[in-house]
């Protein structure tokens, strides 16, 4: 079969434990076939089969039989530490299949306990001594090696997966990883089974059309945000939820013996973003020469130091005054994407900004707002923070990946001031594949001076991954937005003012419409920034 026409194929059919950047890695043949077997047994005997043979052949264990091509002698691909395309395949290969038989054995757990909780009386002549609910979980606790009281919650969790038959549907075929699903639902249990089952088929329709556009799979985080949101877009219950955590706050103190404690604070989760961000903002705000003679401090240290100064003023740990104007160029200002004719209101001092779309904001809907690093957040309280705050405009366009922002009003800032809010707005994680980072660089995906320092040539990355980029084999690539005016020949009789300069410096060029990530075995990763408020 040609090898393009084969990858389209392949394409269109592969089985849904694959990922669209396989199969433009270098595999070798057997490892390439696997891509086209659904995970099962199938799956499982040509796995086991290829490491039968790797071991009468004498290969150790991380070692790949495949001689892949490297750009040096020195680098070598395919064993312990540097892993091959094959090896990547392969590892995810076992991890499905272990998904695949994990949701096997919770399907006859279930089976044998009861789809429904089982009360029966403790003596059938004696209704007054009352019921006993489950009586099943003491002959199978042992079994699995765990306490009634365990075998009681697991028994809990499996009929919530259960009763969602789309959500098994995906386990079995490898779509949705079984553990991610029971976390998933645990997250959701506070929900009626309804809603449930509704946020659950929203969820996966945004995956299958993620995976019909080849975009790269979602980690389990992705997975509980975009939960998130859709209950939020859907209004179950969210600000009724958020009170309850605000009525069950509280302060508590552990002692652990040997000068160690932990304090620890239950708070509702904007609130408690707020303040972990304020904590960040001013920690890095801090100069060197505060860290004093035990030498330098982690942003970890630094964080609990202007804790303990903001609340009992002590000298010489954070110091915190001397943080009062936090770098630019160190602290990310977590300003985030807005749809269409929405603003963002940023804390004062904090820079923590709530997206808030502006008929919510001027009380003619309830559509929940965004905070981010925490997510969907009810229309009345993001109008308390949006209270007596300074205000920003940011610039939104649509496109196929989204509503993204392209720019920033005019005059707000100084340019470069503006043009780091304008990333960082858009892009307010580290754009590595399930990174979600939010202290990042501003990285040229062209490196400069021959890429120009615009918003369609700059990135947040994280330092890690910034550093991955520049001195590794990783390479990140843009798409082009075809729809973009700017990327079209300047015909200056029809669009004479296409070329004006934008005023006070703001550009007004839209962003990519995505990313793609190659990784040095060649497996590709493609993304694209979702909308906050999506």
């Amino acid at each position: 079969m040609d090898r393009d026409f084969a990858a389209a194929v392949w394409r269109r059919l592969r089985p849904e434990w694959t990922q669209a950047g396989w199969w433009d890695a270098e595999l070798r043949a057997e490892v390439r076939d696997l891509l086209w077997l659904p995970v099962g047994t199938d799956l499982q005997q040509a796995l086991t089969a290829m490491a039968a043979r790797d071991r009468a052949d004498g290969y150790e264990p991380g070692v790949c039989r495949f001689d892949h091509a490297t750009v040096s002698v020195a680098e070598r691909l395919g064993v312990p530490g540097n892993p091959c395309g094959c090896q990547v395949v392969m590892v995810a290969a076992w991890n499905a299949v272990a998904s695949w038989v994990s949701a096997h054995a919770e399907q006859v757990l279930v089976e044998v306990a009861g789809a429904e909780p089982v009360e029966e009386l403790l003596i059938p002549d004696r209704p007054d001594l009352g019921h006993l609910t489950d009586p099943a979980v003491e002959d199978l606790a042992p079994a699995l090696r765990v306490s009634p009281g365990s075998a009681r919650h697991r028994l809990s969790g499996l009929r919530r997966v259960a009763a969602l038959p789309r959500l098994t549907a995906a386990i079995r075929s490898g779509l949705v990883i079984a553990w991610h699903a029971h976390l998933l639902v645990g997250d959701l249990r506070h929900l009626e089974p309804a809603d449930r089952e509704v946020v659950v088929d929203e969820l996966l329709n945004r995956l299958t059309t993620r995976r019909e556009r080849g975009l790269r799979e979602w980690t389990f985080t992705d997975l509980r945000a975009q939960a998130k949101k859709i209950a939020a877009r859907l209004d179950l219950d969210l600000a009724a939820r958020r009170q309850e955590c605000h009525r069950n706050r509280g302060i508590r103190l552990r002692l652990h013996g040997q000068g160690a404690a932990t304090l620890s604070a239950d708070l509702a989760d904007d609130t408690a973003t707020r303040i972990y961000h304020r904590l960040t903002a001013l920690a890095h705000g801090l100069d060197a020469d505060s860290d004093g003679p035990d030498g330098p401090r982690t942003v970890e240290q630094r964080r609990a130091d202007v804790f303990i100064d903001l609340l009992l003023g002590v000298p010489g740990f954070g110091h915190a005054s001397s943080a009062e104007e936090p770098s630019t160029a160190a602290v990310p200002e977590d300003g985030a994407a807005t749809a269409p004719g929405c603003l963002a209101g940023a804390v004062a001092g904090s820079e923590v900004a709530v997206v808030i779309d502006a008929a919510t904001l001027l009380r003619l809907n309830d559509d929940p707002a965004h905070l981010p690093g925490c997510g969907p957040i009810p229309a009345e309280i993001a109008r308390q923070v949006a209270a007596d705050a300074r205000w920003r405009a940011w610039i939104t366009r649509t496109t196929d990946a989204g509503t993204q922002v392209v720019a920033t009003s005019p005059g707000t800032y100084r340019p470069t001031a503006a043009l780091a809010r304008l990333i960082r707005a858009r892009e307010p994680e580290c754009r590595m594949p399930g990174c979600r980072a939010t202290i990042t660089d501003l990285d040229h995906i062209t490196p400069f001076p021959r890429g120009s320092t615009t918003p369609r040539n700059l990135g947040s990355l994280c330092r890690r991954h910034h550093r991955l980029k520049t001195f590794t084999r990783w390479r990140q690539s843009t798409h082009p937005d075809p729809d973009d005016p700017s990327d079209q020949p300047w015909n200056p009789i029809s669009d004479p003012l296409r070329n004006k300069p934008a005023p006070h410096g703001a550009d007004l060029r839209s962003p990519t419409t995505g990313w793609t990530w190659t990784s040095p075995t060649g497996i590709s990763y493609t993304d694209h920034p979702d909308p906050p408020l999506g």
